[in-house]
């Protein structure tokens, strides 16, 4: 009886876990948190060096990667300055590469790319966080 117990609670407790960590609202909260470290929330942002632009600075080989997962031309160069386009592209590479949106693996493929780097995410990822937490 004590065993069938606590096996319901630990189910319950790990159900609970995993609802936090994966459900949508706290991926809509990293997609922001993610928009305010990139560009501060503006879909017109150009970065330094002109390669990544939008709302979460989309560089052209993810827009090229999004068309290739996908099997057809869906997104072009100038829906990098769409907010709502640009966030289904991370959705879109999200599901390829993290299917289980681990909210950290998340953050460091967005910056790194699928074979991210833990030192060289390592700021970025930081930097992140502390926007996720302000959510």
């Amino acid at each position: 009886m004590v065993k069938k117990f606590i096996s319901i609670v630990l189910f319950v407790l790990f159900s609970a876990y995993n609802t936090y960590a994966y459900n949508d609202r706290n991926v809509e909260r990293l997609v922001k948190a993610i928009g305010q470290v990139e560009s501060r929330g503006n879909v017109n942002a150009v970065s330094n060096c002109g390669k990544f632009v939008g709302y979460l600075q989309i560089s052209k080989v993810v827009v090229d990667d999004c068309n290739r997962i996908l099997g057809e031309k869906k997104y072009n160069y100038n829906h990098r300055f769409d907010k709502e386009s640009s966030i289904e592209m991370f959705y879109i590479i999200q599901n390829y590469y993290n299917p289980k949106m681990d909210i950290e693996k998340a953050i460091r493929i967005w910056n790194g790319g699928p074979t991210y780097s833990l030192s060289k995410t390592q700021n970025y990822y930081n930097d992140v966080m502390v926007e996720l937490r302000k959510f």
